[in-house]
């Protein structure tokens, strides 16, 4: 099997109401799937985006290409804008059909932009599994006094 995950890396991954950012949770996500994929002896890819693609490792399967997605995400801030639709659309263009795409992200964009690059890798014969991450703060709203938002992307 071949797998590609990609992770958002927009400003809005950065938000955090204890210990761990969406952003940190992301990256030890995508860590794990590498390092299970690698294990089962399957093909693993990286790609991080956010308004633009960032790093692109294509699929392998051997312990020091997985060293390298390591490396890559751990070299990673969060920042910017984001374009999943982008990331997306060049994904559909560099990979083979039949294989796993893994999207890690908050959605916080919207979800019409890229519904029909995921129909298009679902097309190709890919399995999509698509991760939202969200802050609890983001779940419960417990915010009591008046607070002022501001969107880290924009």
């Amino acid at each position: 099997m071949r797998c590609t995950t990609l992770l958002d890396c927009s400003a809005s991954m950065d938000y955090a109401s204890g210990a761990l950012t969406k952003f940190d949770y992301g990256r030890m996500l995508a860590a794990c799937i590498a390092l299970l994929l690698q294990q089962q002896r399957d093909a693993c890819g990286f790609v991080a985006y956010h308004e633009s693609l960032l790093k692109y490792v294509p699929p392998k399967s051997n312990r020091f290409h997985l060293r390298r997605i390591f490396v890559e995400l751990d070299g990673l801030q969060p920042q910017g804008p984001t374009d999943t639709a982008g990331a997306l659309h060049f994904l559909g263009d560099v990979l083979r059909p039949r294989g796993m795409v893994v999207l890690i992200s908050d959605l916080l964009h919207p979800l019409e932009d890229m519904i029909e690059h995921l129909r298009s890798l679902r097309a190709r014969r890919h399995d999509v599994l698509v991760l939202q991450l969200s802050d609890p703060a983001e779940q419960t709203f417990p915010f009591e006094a008046t607070t002022t938002f501001v969107d880290p992307e924009s």
